[in-house]
């Protein structure tokens, strides 16, 4: 998808591990996809991004605020987020489904 950028939001609680697993660092070799840390608010990013990728966090109620098109991962967890699904921008998308077909 290298016509996109990404950006990955460390939850405040994972940074410290993020940075220090070697799985991760393979991911930052791609030039579409960048890490925000705690030093970035997430509202801004929020507020630049056209969609939202997530499982069940509370950003994506505020990208919801932010008019965001939100992409929700079909993955434990999702049904935290299950009020979402009756929104109009809002999209449960299956683990085997081209996330390209969605944007």
């Amino acid at each position: 998808m290298k016509d996109f950028q990404f950006i990955y939001k460390i939850h405040p609680t994972e940074e410290s591990y993020f940075r220090g697993n070697i799985d991760n660092r393979d991911l930052e070799s791609f030039n579409n996809l960048k890490f925000a840390d705690n030093k970035f608010s997430i509202y801004k990013l929020i507020a630049e991004s056209k969609y939202v990728l997530g499982v069940s966090s509370a950003a994506l109620f505020e990208a919801c605020f932010f008019g965001c098109e939100i992409l929700l991962l079909n993955l434990p967890g999702v049904e935290a987020v299950s009020s979402l699904f009756e929104k109009e921008k809002v999209i449960l998308i299956e683990t085997d489904e081209n996330l390209l077909n969605y944007l």
